[in-house]
């Protein structure tokens, strides 16, 4: 049961020094990205993969004629939208 116990104990500290040597390399190459300033080109995100997504606002923009979000009760134009 100890020997069992044992080698258990020794494959997992195998596997968690495996995910930290992956880690440690990982942040490795994410400095040099950002270091490099790869991620800020459009030809530097293509060849690394990744693909930037384009912000969405959460609510519908307000428009001149529609009331203004404040609920003063008049429209936009004529409350918030003066500014």
């Amino acid at each position: 049961m100890q020997e069992q116990e044992q080698e258990f104990a020794e494959n997992l500290d195998d596997k968690f020094s495996e995910e930290l040597i992956q880690a440690k390399e990982d942040q490795m190459l994410f400095n040099e990205i950002m270091q490099s300033g790869l991620l800020y080109s459009r030809a530097g995100r293509d060849a690394l993969g990744v693909r930037l997504q384009p912000q969405r606002r959460e609510s519908s923009k307000v428009r001149r004629n529609e009331k203004c979000p404040c609920n003063s009760g008049l429209k936009y134009k004529k409350c918030c939208g003066l500014n």
